[in-house]
């Protein structure tokens, strides 16, 4: 059972039918979106961390929208509640309130980024998820 405890911890963080369903039913398709993810988000993350301690709020709105729709595409809805929470106080300028929640993305951030690559990890050499 303690092996199972990763994949266990990855569903919680990562819905894999949302995946599949976004990919329609493509197995292929669904790791390449992980992969795609991967490449991306840390990215969007870096800037969207910077953009948040400059008190940027339009690039902060801008930056949580767009990894809230790859975080939805994939399945991480877990992080998708503190990106809208930033995108609407960067909407209404709340400089300080959209600076405060940093720690919390991060803290959401982490789990979703091993969750994918976990289940990058699971995919075989044919594309077929061992989840």
């Amino acid at each position: 059972m303690h092996g199972l405890a990763p994949c266990i911890a990855a569903l919680q963080v990562l819905d894999l039918d949302i995946l599949i369903s976004t990919a329609a039913g493509d197995r292929a398709l669904a790791r390449e979106l992980l992969t795609i993810f991967v490449a991306t988000a840390e990215p969007i993350f870096r800037r969207l961390a910077a953009a948040m301690e400059a008190g940027d709020c339009a690039a902060s709105r801008h930056e949580s929208h767009a990894m809230a729709g790859a975080a939805g595409l994939i399945g991480a809805s877990a992080i998708i509640p503190i990106l809208k929470e930033i995108e609407v106080l960067a909407f209404r300028r709340h400089h300080e309130s959209v600076a405060s929640r940093m720690p919390a993305l991060a803290l959401a951030f982490a789990p979703v980024m091993a969750a994918v690559v976990q289940a990058l990890e699971n995919f075989d050499a044919s594309g077929e998820a061992a989840l």
